[in-house]
Order: structure tokens, then sequence, then C-alpha cells
């Protein structure tokens, strides 16, 4: 702080970095939350909620990575020498700037942070001006009625349920975080236990232990995600000739699909690190889903049943706000844990390898899966009146 240099030049880079950081962020809202055209399309969406997904995953990835190995970040840092250091100064500021002595050496120094804030500014200007016309830009349009001429196409019942599900969960910035919020509450032990292991070797029933977590915590925001999305629709759902059975039976399509998604990403992101036989994967995807599956058609059954036909409108308390999201972590983790754990006791009593404790689970898992399909007849064995409807639709 004796320096004059040292606090005129960090005056300059603290300048920069403000400015730095609302340039970002006006990037990212006039790329993904802004309308392109005047017209919101259905590629546009896909990219502005694909983009969305992708940043928060990285901002997660890299605060675990810097939380779980501080180390890492020293060798992030580029180290360069003169005159490679001036190039990257954001990240070699304390090399390239702040250690100089000389005259000529503080000049450098002016010049180098003058230059790069006056870019920077350059920038702050441009993407302010983007930024205000794209906030702006809904209000101020308007537009002119016209006569499109469209063809509907007529798909099949569950299909529809299935493409408007994947819709309506990706559309608000709200519905999107709650999708991808199991990552950020399970990864971390995953990441933990796993990944960060002083050896590569790690056993397949600790790591499908690992994922139970990840199984209860996604089909129990799920079960309630996907019926709360209906928002104003669920009055038209209910005035459908179709009994709680068949709404249920084709909305366990959408939640199925993303979490197999993630789970087939996360056990490919794991394999990367951990060498364990590929049969062992095979079993923790299978089981996973099982039991994915079983305790999502349960909740979504309980909780549908819990919504009036009179309702005009379904939310997170239209269940009993956090006593649902109690009721239903307690309700699936009864249905994969207590599997997990009989497994378990099966294979430590009898003293049996991994192969047999994935041969026991997997044993209850479809057992369980058979029992709530025929249970909430999500498989029915002659075609009803609504599936005559959907034939000839």
């Amino acid at each position: 702080l004796n320096s004059i240099y040292i606090l005129i030049v960090g005056a300059i880079w603290g300048l920069f970095s403000i400015l730095l950081g609302y340039v970002i962020g006006s990037s990212l809202f006039v790329a993904f939350g802004s309308r392109i055209g005047g017209r919101r399309t259905r590629v546009s969406s896909i990219l502005r909620n694909a983009g969305r997904v992708i940043f928060l995953i990285f901002v997660f990835a890299i605060f675990e990575i810097i939380l779980y190995n501080a180390n890492l970040v020293n060798g992030v840092i580029p180290k360069l020498p003169y005159p490679y250091s001036y190039f990257v100064p954001v990240f070699n500021i304390q090399y390239s700037l702040f250690f100089f002595h000389s005259f000529y050496s503080h000049l450098t120094g002016y010049f180098i942070s003058i230059s790069y804030t006056a870019l920077i500014g350059l920038s702050f200007v441009y993407i302010n001006r983007r930024a205000f016309y794209r906030l702006i830009e809904p209000a101020s349009r308007s537009y002119g009625k016209a006569y499109v001429h469209t063809i509907t196409r007529v798909r099949s019942r569950p299909f529809s349920f299935f493409s408007k599900d994947l819709k309506i969960s990706s559309r608000k910035s709200q519905n999107l975080i709650l999708l991808i919020m199991p990552i950020f509450f399970v990864f971390p032990t995953i990441m933990s236990e796993v990944l960060y292991a002083p050896t590569t070797r790690v056993d397949p029933v600790t790591l499908y232990n690992a994922m139970v977590a990840f199984v209860i915590v996604t089909a129990s925001f799920y079960s309630i995600l996907f019926l709360v999305i209906e928002g104003n629709g669920i009055s038209f759902i209910k005035s459908l000739p179709l009994d709680g059975n068949s709404i249920i039976r084709w909305k366990i399509a959408a939640p199925t699909f993303i979490f197999l998604i993630i789970d087939v990403s996360m056990l490919i992101t794991i394999s990367i690190k951990v060498l364990m036989g590929t049969p062992y994967y095979l079993f923790i995807m299978v089981d996973t889903a099982l039991y994915f599956v079983s305790s999502i058609i349960y909740n979504m059954h309980r909780l549908y049943g819990k919504i009036p036909d009179t309702a005009d409108t379904v939310n997170f308390y239209s269940f009993g706000g956090q006593i649902a999201f109690i009721s239903t972590f307690a309700f699936t983790g009864i249905i994969v844990g207590s599997a997990d754990i009989f497994s378990l006791a099966v294979q430590y009593s009898m003293k049996l390898d991994a192969y047999s404790f994935f041969a026991i689970n997997t044993l209850i898992g479809f057992i369980a899966l058979a029992f709530f399909t025929i249970r909430y007849r999500i498989l029915p064995m002659r075609p009803g009146p609504e599936s005559m409807m959907g034939s000839d639709a």
C-alpha cells in the first residue's frame, strides 16, 4: 500500500473487473434471455435453455473443483514469462504488473492497464446498448395481424403428454433450475467419495450407494415438479374423460427420459476416473432406473389424487407445501432405501460378492416395478375407452 504505482494500477484493474463482470452478465442476457428477431422460435428457445443449463453446471463445476481441489488453482493460473505474460494480465496480473520496480516497467504497467480497461470500456458501451434494446424490445414493438395457414398434426396422447411436459418443464427458468437441482445436491457427495478418492478403483456397491441419494432426490423433485408445471392447465386435464391412472401413465415418460439422460451422463463422467467393469455400470444404470420409475409412479399417483376435480390451478402448496416435500422424500427413501439395505444385509451376512448384491437388488427392483405397474394399471391388460379414442386419433 506504500507504492503509488500499485494503488493506481489496482484501482484501474478494479474498474476493469467491474466492467468485465457487467459485460459478461449482459452478454449472457442478450444471448439467452431475449427474443431473437422479435420472435420466439423453437430453436432459439432450445438454445437459450441449453445455454442456461450449461452455464449453471459450468459455474457449479468450477466451484466444486476449487472447493475439493484447491491445489489445481495454482496450476490453472498461467505463470508465463515476459513478454507473453502481457497478453494474459487478467490471469497473470500478480506476475506481469504488480511486481514491477523500474520506471520503464511502471510505464509499461500503466499502458497495459489503461489499454485493457479502455478495451473493456468500449465493450461495455456496445453491450449496454444491446442489453437496453433487448430489455425494452417487447414493450416497444408492435406486431400487426397476420393470417397464417397452419397444418395441425394429430399425435397420440402418450407422445403429446411427453412433448408437452418436456417443453413446459424447460420453458421457465424456475423449472429449469429445479430439473438440475438434484445434481447440485448429490454430485458433491459423489465427487468427494468417488472422484477425489486416493485410488482409481472404487467398490461398485459404494458407487451405487452414492447414486441412491441421487435417485431419491430426483424422484422426489420430479414427482412434484411435473404435476406443478401444469399450472392452470390442470383444469383441462381434469376435464378429460380419463382416469388418474391414464394421466400418470403418460406423465411419467418425460421425467424418466430426463433422469436417464442425467444418470447416464453422470456415470460416463465417473467412468473417466473410476476403473470398474462395464457390467457394474450397467447394473447401476438399470437399478437406478428401476427404482426411479417405481418411486415416481407411486408418488405421482399419490399426489395427483390430492388435486380436487374442481381445481383451477395447481402449485406446490396444492400438496401441502413443505409437508409434500418431506413426505415425498420419506416415501421415496423407503422404496429405494429398503431394497438397498436388504441387499447389503444379505451380502454381508452371507459374505457374497458385488455381483450377488446387484443380482438381489435388481430382482427386488423388477418386483417393485411390477407391483406398482399392476397396482396402478400403468400397463392396462385390455384397451379402455381412452386408448380406443387415442388409436382413432
